[in-house]
């Protein structure tokens, strides 16, 4: 632990204070929305029409409760061969991004998103 503290925790303390930063700046904005007239009124459509539904969200509670825990119960016999295929996975995906081709496709990938953003 000590060889990765050493590596790490200069990282960490160039690098944390820059996100941090960018948290601060989010968090200022989200907060003067918030704030606003605007913000208010849909703060307040929103919950007054999720109070609306309550009762009737209700209703669907325990059944609903049933089928996630059957679910699970279920889907638990398949834990152990599900956790080896997720390795083999996150093994393949390391290889992938650890690739020429791989950076060149993720590389395209975010420039294909940005593109259809603007």
């Amino acid at each position: 632990m000590r060889l990765l503290g050493e590596k790490y925790i200069p990282l960490l303390d160039r690098r944390l204070g820059d996100v941090a930063g960018g948290f601060n700046t989010a968090a200022i904005e989200v907060s003067q929305y918030l704030r606003s007239t605007r913000g208010l009124r849909s703060v307040d459509t929103a919950l007054a029409n999720t109070s609306k539904t309550t009762d009737q969200l209700a209703r669907a509670a325990a059944p609903l409760t049933e089928v996630f825990v059957r679910f699970g119960e279920i889907g638990s016999e398949y834990l152990t061969p599900l956790a080896s295929k997720f390795a083999d996975a996150a093994e393949r995906a390391r290889d992938f991004v650890d690739s020429t081709e791989g950076a060149k496709k993720i590389r395209g990938w975010i420039e294909n998103g940005l593109t259809a953003l603007s």
